[in-house]
């Protein structure tokens, strides 16, 4: 695109073909990520707030994520994993993913804290992982096949 810009008023130049259409869909696709990506993080802390009530479970789930997805695309990069218009949207299924799972383990943990408030903290930590590992295992392996399978 630079190099037609340069010659612009000497002739009509047209780019085109599926190399563009992906560099294109993956610009796109990362100005979205950083236009509503603020957005949706000051939401999701409002919405933490509200529902838990406490710093340390609207921290926990922000940092898992950020966690996560640093940790992911550090990974990709290393093994130099090639950017295309699916593997683009790594991020934002990531990000849903641990969300999810995060948010699992803190109500799981709040319920036996409710049930049992004698126990100590590492007990109740102990307990909620144990009892939900196997499906945010399987969580997390279905997903990464369908991902993969794209």
């Amino acid at each position: 695109r630079e190099v037609m810009d340069r010659h612009r008023e000497s002739a009509d130049l047209y780019l085109g073909g599926v190399p563009m259409i992906a560099d294109d869909m993956i610009t796109y696709v990362g100005n979205d990520i950083v236009t509503f990506g603020s957005g949706v993080v000051l939401f999701l802390i409002g919405s933490l707030a509200i529902l838990f009530r406490r710093l340390r479970f609207v921290a926990l789930p922000l940092l898992t994520c950020g966690y996560t997805v640093l940790i992911m695309t550090g990974l990709l990069g290393f093994l130099h994993w090639p950017v295309t218009v699916i593997s683009s949207n790594f991020v934002s299924l990531l990000l849903i993913l641990t969300m999810s799972m995060t948010l699992h383990l803190i109500v799981r943990y709040r319920q036996y804290l409710a049930r049992h408030p004698h126990l100590p903290q590492i007990e109740l930590v102990k307990e909620a992982v144990y009892t939900l590992a196997r499906p945010c295992l399987f969580a997390a392996l279905t997903t990464a096949v369908a991902f993969i399978s794209l």
